[in-house]
Protein backbone atom coordinates (compact mmCIF):
# COMPACT_ATOMS: atom_id res chain seq x y z
CA UNK A 1 0.00 0.00 0.00
CA UNK A 2 1.22 3.35 -0.66
CA UNK A 3 1.90 6.00 1.89
CA UNK A 4 2.09 9.67 1.09
CA UNK A 5 4.90 11.16 2.58
CA UNK A 6 3.55 14.06 4.31
CA UNK A 7 6.05 17.44 4.87
CA UNK A 8 6.73 18.37 8.23
CA UNK A 9 5.21 21.63 9.48
CA UNK A 10 7.95 24.22 10.14
CA UNK A 11 6.10 27.66 10.81
CA UNK A 12 7.15 30.52 8.17
CA UNK A 13 8.97 32.29 10.47
CA UNK A 14 11.67 29.40 10.79
CA UNK A 15 11.79 28.52 7.18
CA UNK A 16 12.89 32.72 6.62
CA UNK A 17 15.68 32.30 9.87
CA UNK A 18 16.61 29.14 8.33
CA UNK A 19 17.28 30.44 4.56
CA UNK A 20 18.87 33.40 5.99
CA UNK A 21 21.55 31.11 7.87
CA UNK A 22 21.83 28.98 4.72
CA UNK A 23 22.79 31.86 2.57
CA UNK A 24 24.66 34.06 5.13
CA UNK A 25 22.10 36.44 5.51
CA UNK A 26 20.26 38.19 7.57
CA UNK A 27 16.26 38.15 8.10
CA UNK A 28 16.45 41.99 7.48
CA UNK A 29 18.24 41.46 4.31
CA UNK A 30 15.45 38.63 3.40
CA UNK A 31 12.84 41.08 4.12
CA UNK A 32 14.08 44.25 2.39
CA UNK A 33 14.29 45.87 -0.73
CA UNK A 34 17.34 45.19 -1.55
CA UNK A 35 17.82 42.89 -4.82
CA UNK A 36 20.94 41.12 -5.44
CA UNK A 37 21.20 37.38 -7.43
CA UNK A 38 21.91 35.86 -3.77
CA UNK A 39 18.97 37.39 -1.93
CA UNK A 40 16.76 36.97 -4.93
CA UNK A 41 17.60 33.09 -5.02
CA UNK A 42 16.77 33.24 -0.93
CA UNK A 43 13.65 34.38 -1.33
CA UNK A 44 12.60 32.06 -3.96
CA UNK A 45 13.84 28.91 -1.61
CA UNK A 46 12.09 30.68 0.88
CA UNK A 47 9.13 30.97 -1.02
CA UNK A 48 8.81 27.34 -2.55
CA UNK A 49 10.05 26.06 1.27
CA UNK A 50 6.64 27.80 3.30
CA UNK A 51 4.37 26.44 0.55
CA UNK A 52 5.42 22.64 1.29
CA UNK A 53 6.05 23.46 4.92
CA UNK A 54 4.34 26.23 6.39
CA UNK A 55 0.84 26.07 5.26
CA UNK A 56 0.43 29.55 4.46
CA UNK A 57 -1.45 31.88 1.88
CA UNK A 58 0.59 33.77 -1.03
CA UNK A 59 -0.30 36.86 0.61
CA UNK A 60 1.34 35.53 3.85
CA UNK A 61 4.62 34.78 2.00
CA UNK A 62 4.66 37.80 0.66
CA UNK A 63 4.32 39.68 3.78
CA UNK A 64 6.90 37.05 5.79
CA UNK A 65 9.47 38.04 3.28
CA UNK A 66 8.90 42.26 3.84
CA UNK A 67 6.75 42.59 0.52
CA UNK A 68 3.59 44.86 0.78
CA UNK A 69 1.58 44.13 -2.61
CA UNK A 70 -0.91 41.25 -1.62
CA UNK A 71 0.46 39.88 -5.28
CA UNK A 72 3.57 39.61 -3.95
CA UNK A 73 4.09 36.06 -2.50
CA UNK A 74 2.41 34.80 -5.42
CA UNK A 75 4.21 36.59 -7.76
CA UNK A 76 7.56 35.12 -6.09
CA UNK A 77 6.21 31.32 -6.13
CA UNK A 78 5.50 31.89 -9.69
CA UNK A 79 9.26 32.55 -10.58
CA UNK A 80 10.48 30.35 -7.88
CA UNK A 81 8.70 27.25 -9.74
CA UNK A 82 10.01 28.60 -12.88
CA UNK A 83 13.34 28.35 -11.67
CA UNK A 84 13.09 24.89 -10.43
CA UNK A 85 11.79 23.76 -13.52
CA UNK A 86 14.25 25.47 -15.25
CA UNK A 87 17.78 24.87 -13.49
CA UNK A 88 18.85 21.78 -11.94
CA UNK A 89 20.99 23.26 -9.36
CA UNK A 90 18.64 25.63 -8.25
CA UNK A 91 16.32 22.60 -7.67
CA UNK A 92 19.11 20.88 -5.84
CA UNK A 93 19.44 24.09 -3.64
CA UNK A 94 16.12 24.07 -2.65
CA UNK A 95 16.24 20.45 -1.65
CA UNK A 96 19.25 21.35 0.33
CA UNK A 97 18.36 23.85 2.39
CA UNK A 98 14.97 21.53 2.97
CA UNK A 99 16.98 19.04 4.05
CA UNK A 100 19.04 21.51 6.64
CA UNK A 101 15.09 22.79 8.08
CA UNK A 102 13.45 19.14 8.46
CA UNK A 103 16.19 17.44 9.61
CA UNK A 104 17.17 16.39 13.13
CA UNK A 105 18.42 19.71 14.69
CA UNK A 106 17.15 21.50 12.31
CA UNK A 107 14.56 24.90 12.39
CA UNK A 108 12.23 22.87 12.42
CA UNK A 109 12.97 20.55 15.69
CA UNK A 110 13.10 24.00 17.35
CA UNK A 111 16.45 24.89 17.29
Amino acid sequence: MYAAKVPAFVPAALVVEGVAEFFGVSVEDLRGPRLSRLLNRARWVATLLMVDHSMVSKVEIGRALGRRANTAGRDLFVVALRHRADDQRFDELVEQVRNRLTSEGGAGHGQ
